[in-house]
């Protein structure tokens, strides 16, 4: 809501009109910025606010002031400083969220992602938060952040996601695989899945579990809820459910109904204005006219007014907001929503997909297991590129002949698949190269067998040499001169 009041009020073009005194005439301009800490704020808070025509030199100033303060605040984030560490990762993640494919998306990249991983990588989180926050707490909220900044920018596409795989963000991620807060978690996994696998599963693309188009249409509103139905989209993707978001999709858009009607389950997010949005009415009632069961998620945070104050103080939309709807789709909002919550971000998911399957849907799948088709396909195309990437993320370089510098040894013991989906993907990928042509890992599990009762023999024959060696010297020892 203050998000909103703030952009209808001109607070982002008042804030660029200031930056732009700030740049032309120094610290002293007309505008009252007075010093370079203001500008700073300035910076933030644009980051922040919703995007504005026009301006393009302040925007352009503020990205890179956020992302070398966020830079320089992982050195010194004292307490008691106006400007705080998350004030950073927080515009970070806005300006991520708000990056489409182009020149200006991969010069962010560039510039935000040494920072990004630095904090992702960061120990001893010894300060707490400007909001009382314990270390702990602090930590999370900040390493939050900067994965889902991670995850938007990997989403922009090929570009920006090797820019990010050349600063070190899958190592970086990878150190944070066990963590338990839920939304790091999630951020991290969908991270990683389109920094690595995205480029094994385009080998296969992810089909539907039924004879319908789209397991999920997903539909949302995209000035309330961008951020978070893409957050949905990866963790469906992950899932292998193939699920539709208009932000992903790059076909024609108008037939909206059809792709709705061709879904086995239509997610709605509820956020403040998606009611007021006729393009998403117009999906939910498709879906309600075409049969399919609808899941409603109402994000959090998300606020309506109460017609008797006038105030955003309802936490669901009052009967003079569903009565403007058609009588039939009133009856959706009767059913029992899925609550969002980041505090409380894994029994949320958990909620999601439990709701999914009781619509319908089969249990979701493993999120780093490979299929037989996709290990096909990496036999069919696209291996170069995959051993180059895959090498890197494991901190090794590829060997100047190509081949890959995998070996057996990174099997685990018992030939299971091992927790890193990259490591996965590399194990499965090229181990040796006189297995080249295996596309299961029970095969190379095999041949790991084998080898190792090859070493277990040698082992024990060399063991029996120098028992036999002993056992002559100790007679030669007690034998009389």
């Amino acid at each position: 809501a203050n998000w909103r009041a703030l952009g209808e009020a001109g607070a982002p073009e008042a804030l660029a009109a200031a930056v732009d005194d700030h740049l032309r005439d120094g610290p002293s301009g007309p505008r009252g910025l007075h010093d370079d800490d203001g500008a700073v704020a300035a910076a933030a808070a644009l980051a922040l606010l919703p995007p504005k025509s026009g301006g393009e030199e302040a925007e352009t100033w503020a990205t890179q002031a956020v992302c070398e303060h966020l830079n320089k605040k992982l050195d010194d984030d004292k307490a008691g400083r106006a400007m705080r560490l998350r004030d950073f990762t927080l515009a970070a993640r806005a300006l991520s969220g708000r990056a489409s494919a182009g020149e200006r998306a991969e010069a962010f990249a560039k510039a935000a992602a040494p920072a990004l991983v630095r904090c992702l990588l960061r120990d001893g989180w010894r300060t707490g938060g400007p909001g009382g926050e314990s270390p702990e707490a602090y930590r999370l909220l900040c390493l939050g952040d900067c994965a889902e900044s991670v995850l938007q920018l990997a989403c922009v596409g090929d570009n920006t996601a090797s820019i990010l795989r050349t600063a070190g963000a899958v190592a970086a991620l990878e150190k944070l695989k066990g963590e338990t807060d839920g939304r790091l978690r999630e951020a991290v996994r969908g991270a990683e899945h389109h920094l690595a696998l995205g480029l094994i599963r385009s080998n296969s693309p992810i089909k539907s579990h039924s004879s319908k188009r789209y397991d999920v249409f997903l539909s949302h509103k995209q000035t309330d809820a961008k951020d978070f139905a893409r957050a949905l989209h990866t963790m469906l993707t992950l899932r292998r459910y193939k699920a539709f978001l208009d932000m992903e999709f790059d076909g024609s858009l108008d037939t909206l109904q059809e792709y709705v009607a061709s879904s086995s389950v239509f997610a709605f997010i509820l956020s403040e204005n998606v009611l007021d949005s006729p393009w998403c009415v117009a999906e939910l009632t498709a879906a309600v006219d075409s049969g399919v069961p609808v899941v409603v998620v109402k994000k959090e945070g998300s606020r309506w007014r109460d017609p008797n104050t006038g105030s955003l103080s309802l936490t669901f939309p009052g009967p003079d907001v569903l009565k403007k709807l058609p009588a039939r789709v009133q009856q959706v909002f009767q059913i029992k929503i899925v609550e969002h919550s980041d505090v409380y971000y894994a029994p949320f998911i958990d909620k999601f997909f439990d709701r999914l399957e009781e619509a319908g849907l089969p249990p979701a799948e493993d999120p780093y297991a490979l299929t037989t088709e996709e290990l096909e396909g990496l036999e069919r195309g696209g291996r170069p590129r995959l051993r180059h990437m895959l090498s890197m993320m494991d901190g090794r370089r590829p060997s100047l002949d190509g081949r890959s510098s995998l070996d057996r040894r990174s099997f685990d013991e018992d030939g299971s698949q091992p927790t890193s989906p990259a490591s996965a993907a590399a194990r499965r990928l090229d181990p040796l190269d006189e297995v080249t042509s295996a596309t299961t890992a029970e095969t190379l599990t095999v041949q790991l067998d084998r080898r190792t009762l090859y070493v277990l023999a040698a082992i024990g024959a060399g063991a029996a040499v120098f028992a036999s060696i002993g056992t002559a010297v100790a007679v030669l020892l007690l034998v009389p001169r």
